[in-house]
């Protein structure tokens, strides 16, 4: 019987095991979300890959435009051609905030060396874990606000992305007008 309570007192966690757990989890979700992030902009340059290709058809289709004295028809050529500069500007925007995005985030960590000159581990454990855990949490919270800002501009990108598709198709219809003239 006693050995059954050794071993029950043994696998019973202090609280500040329990902190300690708490806390790498929290610190291991902000690196997952980075890594989720990653993942999601390799998606989005994907996608842009194929709005490059229907880009490029655009713009060939521009190429084949025969003016005429036809006033709808210039109408409808100068409406392409500004639809085409604002569908490459937002296209070149997008492209630029997704390579920024994919540059290197520095997460803030915990500073082992400040532990070790102010002698926390001397402390006695709760204090230590008091002290740790708090800057501990700092740095998760400051990780989490890097993520939360980079997770806006990927948003951003995916208005962009959605204005881009539009665009596009609108300009395929209105190439079909012009054609029709």
């Amino acid at each position: 019987m006693t050995t059954e309570t050794t071993k029950n007192e043994e696998n019973r966690d202090t609280s500040e095991d329990i902190v300690f757990d708490a806390m790498k989890e929290e610190y291991e979700h902000c690196v997952k979300r980075s890594e989720k992030l990653d993942n999601k902009i390799y998606i989005l340059l994907t996608v842009c890959a194929f709005i490059f290709v229907l880009l490029t058809s655009i713009i060939e289709k521009a190429s084949t435009f025969q003016m005429s004295q036809d006033m709808t028809k210039i109408s409808l050529i100068i409406i392409y051609w500004l639809l085409l500069l604002v569908d490459v500007v937002i296209f070149c925007v997008l492209l630029e905030k997704l390579v920024v995005l994919l540059g290197s985030i520095e997460f803030q960590r915990l500073d082992i060396n400040n532990i070790m000159e102010l002698n926390i581990i001397e402390k006695n454990p709760r204090t230590a874990v008091k002290y740790i855990g708090a800057n501990y949490m700092q740095c998760v919270e400051n990780n989490h606000t890097i993520l939360e800002k980079r997770y806006e501009v990927f948003n951003t990108c995916v208005r962009f992305l959605v204005l881009n598709v539009l665009l596009s198709l609108s300009l395929s219809f209105v190439c079909v007008f012009i054609f029709m003239k």
